[in-house]
Protein backbone atom coordinates (compact mmCIF):
# COMPACT_ATOMS: atom_id res chain seq x y z
CA UNK A 1 0.00 0.00 0.00
CA UNK A 2 1.19 3.53 -0.29
CA UNK A 3 2.30 5.18 2.36
CA UNK A 4 1.93 8.85 1.49
CA UNK A 5 -1.55 8.89 2.04
CA UNK A 6 -1.54 11.47 5.04
CA UNK A 7 -4.80 13.40 3.60
CA UNK A 8 -6.87 10.77 3.39
CA UNK A 9 -5.56 9.01 7.32
CA UNK A 10 -6.03 13.26 8.45
CA UNK A 11 -9.42 12.93 6.73
CA UNK A 12 -10.14 9.40 8.43
CA UNK A 13 -9.21 10.98 12.21
CA UNK A 14 -10.93 14.39 11.73
CA UNK A 15 -14.23 12.01 10.68
CA UNK A 16 -13.57 9.94 13.99
CA UNK A 17 -12.85 12.74 16.52
CA UNK A 18 -14.36 15.82 15.00
CA UNK A 19 -13.73 17.57 18.55
CA UNK A 20 -9.85 17.43 17.94
CA UNK A 21 -9.67 14.30 20.87
CA UNK A 22 -6.98 12.68 18.70
CA UNK A 23 -4.98 11.53 21.12
CA UNK A 24 -6.56 9.67 23.87
CA UNK A 25 -8.20 6.54 23.91
CA UNK A 26 -11.30 6.15 21.21
CA UNK A 27 -11.92 4.54 18.13
CA UNK A 28 -9.17 4.94 15.41
CA UNK A 29 -9.30 2.98 11.98
CA UNK A 30 -7.18 2.24 9.77
CA UNK A 31 -7.80 4.10 6.68
CA UNK A 32 -6.30 0.87 4.83
CA UNK A 33 -7.62 -2.27 6.40
CA UNK A 34 -10.61 -1.07 8.90
CA UNK A 35 -8.93 -2.33 11.67
CA UNK A 36 -10.16 -0.27 15.14
CA UNK A 37 -7.39 0.50 17.63
CA UNK A 38 -8.00 2.34 20.53
CA UNK A 39 -5.03 4.88 20.36
CA UNK A 40 -4.26 6.71 17.94
CA UNK A 41 -0.53 6.09 18.22
CA UNK A 42 -1.24 2.21 17.61
CA UNK A 43 -2.86 2.57 14.66
CA UNK A 44 -0.40 4.89 13.26
CA UNK A 45 2.21 2.90 14.27
CA UNK A 46 0.14 -0.37 12.20
CA UNK A 47 -0.58 1.57 8.98
CA UNK A 48 2.92 1.99 8.93
CA UNK A 49 4.92 -0.71 9.70
CA UNK A 50 2.59 -3.43 9.44
CA UNK A 51 -0.65 -3.12 7.34
CA UNK A 52 -0.68 -4.67 3.80
CA UNK A 53 2.93 -6.18 4.57
CA UNK A 54 3.75 -9.63 5.12
CA UNK A 55 5.36 -10.69 8.43
CA UNK A 56 8.79 -9.97 8.38
CA UNK A 57 10.18 -11.56 11.97
CA UNK A 58 10.83 -15.43 11.17
CA UNK A 59 11.57 -17.60 13.65
CA UNK A 60 14.22 -19.66 13.57
CA UNK A 61 13.20 -23.24 14.75
CA UNK A 62 9.55 -23.00 12.49
CA UNK A 63 8.24 -21.80 9.81
CA UNK A 64 6.14 -19.41 12.04
CA UNK A 65 6.20 -15.26 10.87
CA UNK A 66 5.43 -12.34 13.01
CA UNK A 67 4.63 -8.81 11.99
CA UNK A 68 6.09 -7.82 15.29
CA UNK A 69 9.79 -8.63 17.33
CA UNK A 70 7.89 -9.14 20.68
CA UNK A 71 5.67 -11.35 19.16
CA UNK A 72 7.93 -13.53 17.80
CA UNK A 73 10.27 -13.41 21.04
CA UNK A 74 7.23 -14.37 22.89
CA UNK A 75 6.53 -17.21 20.76
CA UNK A 76 10.43 -18.30 20.63
CA UNK A 77 10.29 -18.45 25.04
CA UNK A 78 7.08 -20.34 24.91
CA UNK A 79 7.41 -22.89 22.02
CA UNK A 80 11.15 -23.30 21.71
CA UNK A 81 12.74 -22.88 24.90
CA UNK A 82 14.75 -26.13 24.42
CA UNK A 83 16.27 -25.34 21.12
CA UNK A 84 16.85 -21.34 22.40
CA UNK A 85 18.59 -22.32 25.42
CA UNK A 86 21.21 -24.77 23.60
CA UNK A 87 22.48 -21.66 21.60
Amino acid sequence: PDRNVAGALQMSLEMQHPSGASNGPGAFQCPNCGKFYKYRRNMLSHFKLECGMEPQFCCQFCPRRYKQKSKLQIHVGSKHSNEFSAI
